[in-house]
């Protein structure tokens, strides 16, 4: 019998995020036959800890809080060696600059770091940092074509090291959902609403803000709307003061971190980001595997997944008026509403299906192994 390709995925913690997310996609889809594959948060845990754990992952959290310090890096070494990967797949910016000093220390072949959104708040260091430990990395994989030419123009890491794998999503967990009438109850929703739809944390690069401010032109169009906001984050006091406000406390209701997210999607009638910076927005893509139409900004990958005026509309960041816009069109077009959910559904499926990303990454790890 061949041995496993023994993999760690890394990340700073366990949080709910994209990246965590995606990564905890990748860690329970690889083919278990070929590969043992354990999940550490280098920092701290996190809600996606029990999520692994109950499909059978190995979690470790190592309590490890700064790179500035040899001592660490040593100590993550030594958790290396101990261990014998042969590959090491490292998710966000902690992870990726502590991961690849331990990896060159403990010998190990095959070092993946993975690119998850543009981070324009990136100062001279980091981008110094990420070109420096490039040297030290097999494969750098990006989520989209826009994060891919963050990677070689602002970090200007070598074109050969570099690749592009879109963001996947079990596409059939947000199909032949039906309609739940208890949660329509829960939520207050009546026959004649309409429900816009935003899942995101609640952080100032998702700009809620903006369409909060759109709202309240928009009810002033149509009274018949309920704006729900899923997810958690530091800016939730705020956004609830700033929702009272602007008078909207009737219309939007703030429901947290959700575990029925396909139900809800279910449920609504347009998908909304509003977001300042983004990879490509898992999020966009369930929403279009559940049959909805986006309403987008136009930032990082997200143009990669919504096709203007096919899947959805996208417009400029921070442009409130554009965002009304495009409200109140598919508001006075309901074909199209429904022509674009299905639109959607299809492209969801054919280019962004968690079995495609899967399929990508292991050809990844075997061309990187055989490389060695």
């Amino acid at each position: 019998m061949n041995k496993k390709i023994r993999v760690i995925h890394l990340a700073e913690n366990l949080n709910v995020g994209g990246a965590e997310y995606v990564m905890t996609m990748i860690a329970r889809g690889l083919d278990k036959k070929k590969y043992y594959v354990e999940v550490w948060g280098i920092a701290r845990g996190g809600s996606m800890v029990n999520i692994l754990q109950a499909q059978g992952t190995v979690v470790k959290i190592l309590g490890i809080f700064s790179y500035s310090n040899p001592f660490n890096i040593l100590k993550l070494a030594k958790f290396f060696k101990d261990f014998q990967p042969d590959i090491i797949h490292s998710h966000t910016y902690f992870s990726n600059t502590i991961s690849r000093l331990a990896a060159k220390l403990a010998g190990v072949p095959t070092m993946v770091v993975h690119v998850h959104s543009i981070y324009s708040q990136y100062t001279a260091r980091h981008l110094w940092v990420e070109r420096f430990l490039s040297r030290w990395t097999t494969k750098v994989i990006s989520c989209s074509d826009a994060v891919r030419q963050f990677v070689l123009q602002k970090e200007k890491i070598n074109p050969s090291l570099t690749t592009t794998i879109p963001n996947g999503v079990d596409v059939q967990k947000f199909s032949n959902i039906e309609d739940n009438s208890s949660l329509r109850h829960e939520l207050n929703i009546k026959s004649d609403d309409i429900v816009l739809t935003t899942i995101a944390s609640l952080t100032p690069q998702k700009g809620h803000r903006y369409f909060l401010e759109a709202l309240t032109e928009i009810i002033k169009i149509n009274q018949n709307v309920k704006y729900f906001l899923i997810g958690d984050g530091p800016l939730r006091k705020e956004l609830e003061e700033y929702v009272e406000k602007l008078g909207l406390g009737k219309y939007v209701q703030f429901l947290g971190i959700r575990h029925d997210v396909p139900l809800l999607l279910k449920i609504s009638n347009i998908f909304i980001l509003p977001s300042l910076r983004e990879g490509l927005p898992l999020v966009i893509i369930e929403a279009m595997a559940s049959g909805l139409p986006v309403i987008a900004t136009d930032v990082g990958g997200t143009s990669e997944v919504v096709k203007e005026g096919v899947t959805g509309l996208l417009v400029p960041a921070k442009d409130v008026q554009k965002l009304i816009d495009a409200v109140v069109t598919l508001f006075n077009n309901p074909v199209d509403v429904k022509v674009m959910g299905e639109q959607g559904r299809k492209r969801a499926v054919k280019y962004f299906s968690q079995d495609i990303m899967l399929k990508q990454i292991e050809k990844i790890y075997q061309g990187c192994l055989s490389f060695k």
